[in-house]
């Protein structure tokens, strides 16, 4: 029922699928889902937003998540500039040299 939102072909069919989908959560009595969706509500407009620019930040969050966990792997780089080479190196951005700034 949830992807019914942002399977909707514009943003009023989103909202009224949204409104539908917290009437049910709401209905359930599920405390955890009850929870999960006062979070869902609170970015409801952000959430809608969606329909009328078509963009969203997936990608860059999925690469901040990627440095992330190779920042908690990277004890053995001994300076940023490693640091630096092997997210691009893991990226496919790899500069033709180490000196070339990106």
């Amino acid at each position: 029922m949830l992807r019914a939102i942002y399977a909707g072909e514009d943003g009023e069919q989103a909202r009224r699928e949204s409104e539908n989908w917290f009437g049910e959560v709401q209905a359930s009595g599920i405390k955890e889902m009850i929870e999960a969706s006062r979070t869902l509500i609170h970015w409801k407009e952000p959430i809608l937003n969606f329909w009328q620019h078509r963009i969203c930040n997936a990608v860059t969050e999925g690469k901040i998540n990627k440095i992330k966990a190779l920042r908690r792997r990277a004890f053995n780089y001994n300076n940023f500039q490693n640091l630096r080479l092997k997210i691009l190196e893991q990226e496919e951005m790899t500069p033709s040299s180490p000196h070339q700034r990106v």
